[in-house]
């Protein structure tokens, strides 16, 4: 059977994120193919998408199969199902590939009814934006999460940084999705969800479906995070025009294997504004600094890719009186930082 290259591969690409790094549940670092799709299992995320007519079904080792298609420049390839061989041909190179016959994967079956988001653009960039706030910290599960409300508030923190988003009302109770796999999500650019007890799904105009664990607990109360983002006698602060340009220079050494784990420093102190990063395997640093109209010394960490987002809406901060926190503020969104004011 000739299938085309390109949307095998560009489908293939779509599901890798659901392959586990190693295999410690059967087939969960291999494509299955299954009814037309192309799914992937983790434990934590599943992905799938359709792939035509592909007529065998059957899992493939994802590292073999992808590896292949990255090599050949084809516009077809050729796959065919012989007992538990999968022979790949494409021009001069000919494979054969194991196919387990059987899929093991435990994969969840949606539930029959999704509910349309209501402004999916908007949910999947505050998402991204909550996402960039949430801990690391695996002991406080809470806080590593997104959380979704009802009403349409999307939230993440750390618990000395906190951002809130004012979206569209959910079609879907409240729910709490594990940072890393809401990174995942939001690359489906998903318009349609579901749930059920313990899984999340979602799905796109493209037919790809994806799949989550959600985190069951209680978030942070309303009540204590709406004293937070409550401010006496603001301040403003408004960064120098360079500010782009010293974060473009030193965010390159914030580079992590998970963006997520990203972190910028910025110190203001004596009319200086400085940005500091630090590479995580040599240690080697970089900073750069500029003049600001603020005197006194104040400073705060913050993941690169958020900043950046910040400072394309607004270069200006509130600091509270008691210049114990700062805020950022923009359309449908306000962000809070605790901070510790000295000198």
């Amino acid at each position: 059977m000739k299938i085309n290259k390109k949307e095998l591969q560009e489908a293939l690409t779509i599901v890798k994120p659901g392959l586990a790094s190693k295999e410690i549940l059967e087939q969960t670092t291999s494509f299955a193919f299954i009814d037309n799709r192309v799914v992937t299992y983790n434990d934590e995320i599943s992905i799938s998408h359709p792939v035509g007519d592909i007529d065998f079904e059957g899992a493939v080792k994802a590292e073999e199969l992808y590896g292949l298609l990255s090599r050949v420049s084809k516009e077809e390839v050729e796959l065919e199902a012989d007992g538990d061989i999968l022979k790949f041909s494409c021009g001069r190179v000919k494979a054969g590939l194991r196919l387990d016959k059987e899929v093991f994967l435990p994969i969840k079956e949606p539930p029959k009814r999704f509910h349309k988001l209501a402004n999916p653009d908007q949910f999947v960039n505050f998402v991204s934006l909550a996402m960039r706030t949430c801990s690391n910290d695996i002991s406080q599960p809470r806080l590593t999460c997104v959380f979704v409300e009802n009403g349409g508030k999307i939230i993440g923190t750390d618990s000395f940084r906190f951002i809130q988003c004012d979206g569209e009302e959910m079609p879907v109770e409240d729910f709490l999705i594990p940072a890393p796999n809401a990174f995942e999500l939001v690359k489906t650019n998903p318009t349609h969800i579901a749930l059920d007890e313990h899984w999340l799904y979602f799905k796109n105009e493209d037919g790809t479906m994806f799949s989550c664990r959600r985190m069951i607990d209680e978030y942070v109360p309303q009540e204590k995070i709406d004293k937070l983002f409550r401010f006496k006698k603001e301040k403003e602060v408004v960064f120098p025009k360079k500010i782009e340009e010293m974060l473009e220079t030193v965010k390159k050494f914030s580079k992590r294997g998970f963006a997520l784990d990203e972190i910028v420093e910025v110190l203001i102190k004596e009319g200086k504004v400085l940005l500091r990063a630090e590479a995580e395997d040599t240690k080697s640093w970089v900073t750069e600094e500029a003049s600001i109209k603020y005197k006194k010394k104040l400073s705060f960490i913050i993941t690169p890719s958020l900043f950046e987002y910040i400072l394309k809406i607004n270069r200006a901060f509130f600091l509270d009186q008691d210049i114990t926190k700062m805020r950022f503020t923009g359309p449908d969104w306000q962000y809070v930082i605790l901070l510790r004011e000295e000198g």
